[in-house]
């Protein structure tokens, strides 16, 4: 087997199905609890960036791909972050939930896109 082989067997996201299942669950977390606000929303948020976090690092861990050892460390200052806003000490409104939202999958599509 070549090189190149090793690496696509590697990669956690080679294909769309892949992707869909090892980052899918995070992102299905974060859609599902998103209306919900309070601390289902807070909780919901910070497991479902952690997850994304960790699927970047698992990723590089497996294949290097340099944005994977950016993008994870991002999903989980984002995770804190909001932990931070959940209780209290940074003042969140929906406005700031929407763009935390945006910052995370704007993010990841970006680092995905140019990879």
């Amino acid at each position: 087997m070549n090189g190149l082989g090793t690496v696509k067997e590697r990669d956690l996201a080679s294909s769309f199905m892949r992707a869909l299942i090892n980052w899918g669950p995070g992102i299905l977390l974060m859609i599902v609890t998103g209306p919900w606000g309070g601390w289902v929303r807070v909780l919901g948020w910070a497991i479902g960036l952690a997850w994304l976090g960790s699927m970047c690092l698992l990723k590089f861990a497996r294949c290097r791909r340099v944005h994977c050892a950016f993008t994870g460390p991002f999903f989980f200052a984002l995770a804190v972050l909001t932990l931070l806003a959940g209780v209290g000490i940074v003042p969140f409104t929906n406005n700031t939930w929407n763009l935390l939202g945006l910052l995370s999958i704007s993010r990841r599509t970006r680092a995905y896109l140019l990879a």
